[in-house]
């Protein structure tokens, strides 16, 4: 358990949208779920859920109990992705006296037909914990394909005090397409299994080429990215690959090492043919 948070249990509940008196009680519910050791400190700043919802990079919607305690809390928020029409889904947490009143389905439901038919974007995608089987077939109730798995992405220091797990979680990625266009993308042969799996199984619009002839990078790279010391995750897109990116990856990876980061992920632009040099 994280920090104690008493609710009164049994009360009535509604879910709606964020409103900035529900601040800190969000902050609260992470602490009481997660104690310190959640990754994304904004949520441990009331002030800074409200701006981030004022700004639109999150769409919180919350479970509320008729004494105004916050007892659930899910949404969509720009992720760490350099596109600004791609959202993630998640952060979906319930108070533990709550649990078992199908709260995670009405957030999840309120998300699907408040925010999926009037949101402009092109994507949304969602990472479940492998153990956490109902928050993947919530997603997949909303639409969201399964695609992939990332390994060990989830420390056990995270869930230390939930009694989760002992040893690093996978998560299960699941993506929504609303929005495709066909073009062309530039893959190297060795990722060739992989990305014709998840092309077919989006049935994306795409047109693959295995570039044997690779034209030469122009410009500097331009790489962005952060450390999530907490989850010793790295995270970081490469949208442009210029002619030192080699020098810009080793430059990343080695402070990576030196923060003691275990899992390195790259997010690589392969609409431009010079993604094979940061394949190779």
């Amino acid at each position: 358990m994280g920090d104690k948070l008493l609710i009164e249990p049994n009360q009535n509940f509604i879910v709606e949208r964020f409103k900035s008196s529900n601040a800190i009680g969000i902050t609260s519910l992470f602490k009481s779920i997660y104690g310190d050791n959640y990754p994304i400190d904004l949520y441990y700043h009331p002030n800074k859920i409200v701006k981030a919802n004022k700004n639109k990079t999150i769409y919180s919607v919350v479970a509320i109990t008729e004494k105004s305690n916050v007892i659930g809390h899910g949404g969509l928020f720009k992720t760490f992705s350099d596109n600004k029409r791609l959202f993630e889904l998640g952060q979906l947490l319930i108070h533990n006296s709550y649990r078992g009143n199908m709260i995670a389905h009405y957030i999840s439901s309120f998300i699907k037909d408040n925010y999926f038919k009037t949101l402009s974007f092109d994507g949304i995608f969602s990472e479940a914990t492998t153990n956490h089987v109902a928050s993947q077939k919530l997603s997949y109730n909303m639409g969201l394909t399964e695609t992939a798995v990332e390994i060990d992405l989830i420390p056990e220091s995270i869930y230390k005090d939930m009694e989760e797990s002992k040893v690093r979680m996978s998560c299960l990625f699941q993506f929504l397409l609303k929005k495709d266009y066909l073009h062309n993308i530039y893959i190297h042969q060795r990722a060739k299994e992989i990305v014709e799996f998840t092309i077919n199984r989006l049935k994306l619009k795409r047109e693959i080429i295995y570039p044997v002839d690779i034209r030469d990078s122009i410009g500097k790279s331009k790489i962005k990215g952060l450390f999530l010391d907490k989850i010793s995750l790295m995270r970081f897109n490469v949208i442009h690959t210029g002619i030192d990116i080699e020098e810009s990856i080793n430059k990343i990876l080695f402070e990576g090492e030196q923060r003691g980061i275990n899992v390195q992920q790259f997010i690589v632009n392969i609409s431009e043919e010079s993604v094979i040099k940061t394949f190779n």
